[in-house]
């Protein structure tokens, strides 16, 4: 897909299985203007793509039943409406001994980043992301724009000690953290965070937006910004 923006959903204690998680990323996402119909399904790994020609309206409850049952999943389906998108999701089983699942669930959804320029596409994003991460059912969250996560990734600057799996090992344009992983933060040792919004949930969570705009957190002043949270996230760990 070109130039996109990702949003990645990753979480190893808790179950997706109830698909519940996975149905309110794509209704909230579908609400906010990130998908629309879907188009076509891959329904596992480097798989041929298949016709999955289903309403906007229905997508959540139908993609759902598709994968339930099956004991791991690797899906991704998409669409060209209101924009070019994909939605990938893995699912692993539940381990009851373990009291987590066997590997890592994780979801990412794709969208081409020229329909979110400006600040009031900004804003949906962000209205979307907080909406599902506050619901209490993945361990880290990030959206940013893909060619410069790959800059990032080149210079270095990913590889923070709080992450391991999943694509949040640094902070992005938008970045969630759930309470108490992977230990718990320091909320007084971090102070102030120089982010455009800070938010620390009830539980201990915390949501950070490094700019209003995700257009501009490729400019140097917002990159620098970046390093900066970074730097001060991995200071504050307790």
């Amino acid at each position: 897909m070109g130039d996109y923006l990702f949003w990645n959903l990753m979480s190893w204690a808790h179950d997706w299985k109830d698909y519940r998680l996975i149905e309110s990323v794509i209704e909230t996402a579908r609400a906010h203007g990130l998908i629309g119909d879907g188009e076509w399904i891959e329904p596992k790994v480097n798989a041929r793509r298949e016709r999955f020609r289903v309403p906007a309206a229905e997508l959540a409850g139908k993609f759902a039943r598709y994968v339930k049952g099956k004991a791991s999943t690797w899906v991704t389906i998409g669409g060209t409406r209101p924009q070019e998108w994909a939605f990938h999701v893995g699912l692993s089983p539940w381990d009851k001994e373990e009291g987590r699942v066997s590997s890592a669930n994780f979801a990412e959804l794709h969208a081409a980043r020229a329909a979110f320029r400006g600040e009031s596409a900004s804003d949906r994003l962000w209205a979307a992301f907080r909406s599902v991460h506050a619901r209490g059912a993945t361990l880290t969250g990030c959206i940013h724009p893909d060619p410069h996560y790959e800059r990032l990734c080149a210079l270095g600057y990913l590889g923070s000690p709080w992450v391991t799996i999943g694509r949040l090992k640094g902070a992005m344009w938008a970045s969630y953290l759930a309470p108490g992983f992977p230990k718990k933060l320091d909320r007084e040792r971090l102070g102030p965070v120089d982010a455009h919004h800070v938010e620390w949930t009830s539980e201990g969570g915390l949501f950070l937006r490094a700019c209003r705009d995700v257009d501009q957190v490729e400019s140097p002043e917002v990159e620098a910004r970046l390093l900066r949270i970074t730097e001060h996230l991995r200071r504050a760990w307790g």
